[in-house]
């Protein structure tokens, strides 16, 4: 059994994980913040986008939460599941609205460098590509919506219980 059945229609989601991931890797190359005054005579950085990703977790835990929700969106996308997908990728990006608050209300905004940005252009790739595979697959996500629509509506008991199949083969 294989995980992830390659096919033609499964284009569309593979070029959005591909770009947000090429965007995400230029995010870790390029400098993400400046340097940061620490005590009279201590000056660090600038930081990369690596060096954000390995220390964020320690200074700044609900922005960089983003990163491993972003990555398992794709994962979602490519596995063709647009519509959680959608959902982590605009957690994600709201996430990173939160990291952006937090840290221009501790330090100079101008602090932030190309790598902040295309950090933040990555994870809106993947929330921007997540909703045209949606558009583009409109029939397959209505459909979905509706069979999952159905099992939350009917009471679930001893005598009604309502299988994913069961819901999916009435449509």
């Amino acid at each position: 059994m294989r995980l992830i059945r390659w096919s033609r229609s499964r284009i569309p989601e593979i070029a959005v994980a591909l770009t947000f991931l090429a965007a995400y890797a230029a995010a870790l190359l390029a400098p993400a913040v400046n340097r940061i005054w620490t005590g009279p005579d201590f000056l660090i950085g600038p930081f990369t986008g690596a060096n954000c990703l390995l220390t964020g977790w320690l200074h700044f835990p609900v922005g960089w939460t983003a990163n491993p929700i972003a990555f398992a969106a794709s994962l979602l996308l490519i596995t063709k599941h647009r519509t959680g997908a959608l959902l982590l990728a605009l957690i994600s990006m709201l996430l990173t609205w939160i990291w952006n608050i937090e840290f221009c209300s501790q330090f100079p905004a101008d602090m932030l460098l190309i790598g902040y940005h295309w950090w933040k252009l990555s994870i809106g790739i993947l929330c921007v590509g997540s909703l045209g595979c949606m558009i583009l697959n409109y029939s397959d996500t209505w459909q979905s919506l509706k069979m999952i629509g159905q099992i939350l509506i009917r009471p679930i008991g001893k005598h009604t219980e309502v299988s994913l199949q069961d819901a999916y083969s009435r449509n």
